[in-house]
């Protein structure tokens, strides 16, 4: 079972070999959740030397239609915890890992994807290429952030826009798909150039020492939507316990782009004397605990069932360095 945030350790999911397609462009196996049927939403993985660089979730039968492009390093949430969404689409426990990934992003665009496909970066160019489209587009995808995801997102919008004209239609028949290929064209095809909602997930990239995700931003990703920004069910307080001034302060803003309510930050009980970081959290929260303590690279979580539904209280101690904190506002 892949471990809650596993992308603070990058080496994890960078050395996972990725399943191998069979030859001539058909799947050694099919990843299809049961009851899919044609129209239903289909997640694209755009790959590159093996990679999911851009992941595209395609839903003609959403409301609103979906065509929606997430960074491979997209941080989402499955029942495991918080992974970059490249973790689990490029694993070796394809069925269950995909299962999972759907989970995440039901929970994030409120739409699921009930089938799996991989299309080569060079076909999607050769392919809209063909329809006289796209000839700005990058030949390599590097950046695994918004901007290689706008890019996809555009490309894919103008073939789209192509479809059910001559070239459009031979060139998506022509397209090189690995995985569920029908239920990827027929997603595709029923699409079109009509997605209500079309670009890239809003967000940032967030580094630290040796590790880096895309953080999506759960405003701004509520306004694509065309909902409003829902308040956050977590809210986390920081204590200073360590006695560097600003220690509090500092944490809350890192942790207040995260999309959690933060609370105004404090000083500890034991003020100006502790020296272990700890992470009280309520039991519905331990998940969000364990998320910030990776993000933080200290502290220990303890489950604190006094605590208010979905409150952390972080305790910032003497062994937490916050000056080696990723910068706030990306």
């Amino acid at each position: 079972m892949l471990l809650v945030l596993v992308l603070l350790a990058a080496a994890a999911y960078l050395g996972v070999s990725r399943i191998r397609w069979g030859a001539g462009g058909s799947a050694a196996t099919s990843t299809t959740l049961a009851g899919s049927a044609v129209g239903d939403a289909v997640l694209l993985s755009i790959t590159q030397d093996d990679q999911t660089r851009v992941a595209v979730l395609i839903a003609p039968s959403a409301q609103p239609t979906l065509l929606v492009a997430l960074p491979g390093d997209v941080l989402i949430r499955a029942s495991t915890g918080f992974d970059p969404l490249r973790v689990f689409l490029d694993g070796p426990d394809e069925e269950a890992t995909f299962q999972k990934a759907a989970e995440g992003l039901e929970s994030m665009l409120g739409t699921r994807p009930v089938a799996r496909a991989d299309i080569q970066w060079s076909d999607l160019l050769k392919a809209v290429s063909s329809v006289g489209a796209g000839s700005t587009a990058p030949a390599d995808l590097r950046s695994d952030d918004a901007k290689d995801a706008a890019v996809v997102a555009d490309v894919l919008k103008a073939l789209l826009a192509a479809v059910g004209t001559a070239p459009g239609d031979a060139a998506l028949a022509a397209l090189s798909v690995n995985g569920d290929r029908d239920a990827a064209r027929a997603a595709l095809r029923a699409l079109g150039g009509a997605a209500a909602v079309s670009g890239a997930v809003p967000g940032r990239l967030v580094e630290g020492l040796g590790f880096a995700y895309f953080e999506p931003d759960v405003a701004g990703l509520q306004e694509l939507l065309g909902g409003r920004p829902p308040e956050s069910a977590v809210s986390v307080e920081v204590q200073n316990g360590s006695g560097v001034v600003g220690a509090a302060q500092k944490v809350s803003e890192v942790v207040s782009p995260l999309g959690y309510t933060v609370l105004p930050p404090k000083n500890a009980e034991g003020f100006p004397d502790v020296a272990i970081t700890q992470l009280f959290a309520a039991s519905d929260a331990l998940a969000e605990a364990d998320r910030l303590r990776g993000l933080l690279g200290r502290g220990t979580v303890v489950q604190q069932d006094t605590l208010p539904p979905g409150r952390v209280i972080i305790i910032v101690g003497k062994d937490l360095d916050t000056s080696a904190l990723p910068v706030s506002g990306g």
